[in-house]
């Protein structure tokens, strides 16, 4: 890709990454949306990219092969038994073009920068929404430009949780997990302390959000990224004694009546309520093995059934996107699901080999691999998943994609000489530049 098309990538996934966090809505007068000029854009990209130097990584190639299969065998299962339902295609679309998209990054400075717009755009996002809660007036008019749905938000902030402007709680709580550990990974390169206010940003956030799965989950790794990160140094201390008094601060000072229900609902774990998300589970799995071909979606009611069988009352959706897998594509969406996780561990071997060059990058690409391992774990929870086009889970991969293509090796020493001597087990010397100032131009170029 010469130089001008590699600018022209490199914004336009900066523009799809932002209208990701910031839905832009549509234009009176323009007969296209903006977020489907983006992808027309993005589309003549990938297929001019495709003519003179395609894609030949096979792990990344079936992993997109794979997102792609699922969703057509999800249109033809619909197509097939449940003539009535529409299932549409085109969000599918977009997030195998956004893979194809991103395989194009071609620096490695193009793939931190962009990490960090990814990071500096949650920031913002969460910021918002702290302050359309707490202050309203203008920064609520603020909110309510992105906010697709601000009347469920006005609902939400009445009851103290962050619902982002999705309007939905429990697809906030996604991408509040990724905060903490992308934060967390730039502290470890660059020794900012602006990061570490990031990062008590992000868990003042996720208490806000009151998802139990999503905060526990994000804490597990960030504890494990600590101890693995900060080994012998006495910043893991600090780090985890400022986590702790943040904690207490946040259960015993803000116990006002806006922020109650969000307390409340992270203290709220009865057994009950634990047995009976399982049990859902259990039922629709039950279901999709008695119909392996239709799924559970046609069979919606005798999921029902069952599980009303066993607890007197009806249920919700299973809340697990893998299981969801099955639902809508029968025991073909678990075989899709088994070969996913196969792929993906061939990606973490690349992951686990780049730590050994002792580079920068690496913390990187480890930090986004942990990030997309904590989304993805919500998952396990939550209705929302990677092959649903959860956008924190597509956004990660994607750029997963980027830096652990071997077919396309990011050019290198470009990180070397911008961090100096800087290793993994070293702090950084004093004189070592700041990586990727924001709004700095090409020669040094970061969102």
């Amino acid at each position: 890709m010469t130089g001008h098309l590699r600018g022209i990538n490199y914004y336009l996934i900066g523009i799809i990454l932002f209208h990701n966090v910031f839905p832009v809505k549509p234009i009176m007068g323009m007969p296209v949306a903006p977020e489907n000029l983006f992808y027309f854009l993005g589309m003549i990209l990938v297929l001019y990219n495709f003519k003179h130097d395609p894609p030949r990584d096979r792990t990344i190639i079936r992993v997109i092969f794979l997102f792609a299969i699922f969703h057509l065998a999800v249109f033809l299962v619909f197509f097939m038994f449940i003539p009535r339902e529409s299932y549409p295609l085109f969000k599918p679309f977009k997030n195998v073009l956004f893979f194809l998209l991103v395989l194009q990054v071609t620096e490695e400075r193009d793939y931190i920068s962009l990490l960090r717009f990814y990071l500096f755009l949650l920031s913002l996002e969460a910021v918002l929404s702290l302050l359309a809660l707490y202050v309203g007036g203008v920064f609520q008019s603020i909110f309510n430009l992105f906010a697709v749905d601000p009347e469920a938000d006005q609902t939400l902030f009445m009851k103290g949780r962050l619902a982002g402007f999705t309007g939905k709680i429990f697809l906030f709580a996604y991408p509040l997990s990724v905060m903490p550990i992308l934060a967390l990974t730039f502290y470890k390169v660059s020794r900012k302390n602006h990061y570490l206010f990031l990062f008590f940003l992000a868990v003042f956030a996720l208490i806000l959000n009151g998802e139990r799965a999503a905060l526990v989950f994000c804490m597990a790794i960030v504890v494990f990224l600590m101890t693995r990160w900060f080994k012998r140094n006495r910043k893991l201390v600090v780090l985890a004694m400022l986590t702790i008094l943040a904690f207490s601060a946040f259960n015993q000072v803000l116990m006002k009546a806006e922020v109650r229900h969000a307390i409340l609902r992270l203290r709220d774990s009865s057994s009950d309520e634990i047995q009976w998300r399982l049990a859902k589970q259990a039922a629709m799995v039950i279901v999709v093995l008695r119909h392996p071909i239709e799924g559970g979606q046609k069979n919606i009611e005798e999921y029902r059934g069952l599980f009303r069988s066993w607890s007197g009352f009806y249920p919700t959706q299973p809340h697990n996107a893998y299981i969801n897998m099955g639902m809508y594509a029968g025991v073909f969406g678990w075989i899709i699901l088994a070969i996913f996780i196969a792929s993906m561990r061939r990606i973490k071997r690349r992951v686990d080999r780049m730590k050994t060059q002792r580079q920068p990058l690496s913390i990187f690409v480890e930090g986004n691999f942990w990030a997309l391992m904590a989304v993805m774990s919500v998952s396990l929870f939550h209705n929302a998943g990677l092959f649903d086009g959860e956008r924190s889970a597509v956004i990660l991969l994607g750029l997963l994609f980027s830096v652990t293509n071997r077919k396309k090796r990011l050019n290198s020493g470009i990180i070397e000489k911008e961090m100096g001597n800087l290793s993994l087990g070293k702090p950084p010397i004093k004189s070592m530049p700041e990586i990727g100032p924001v709004g700095a131009g090409r020669g040094g170029r970061y969102l």
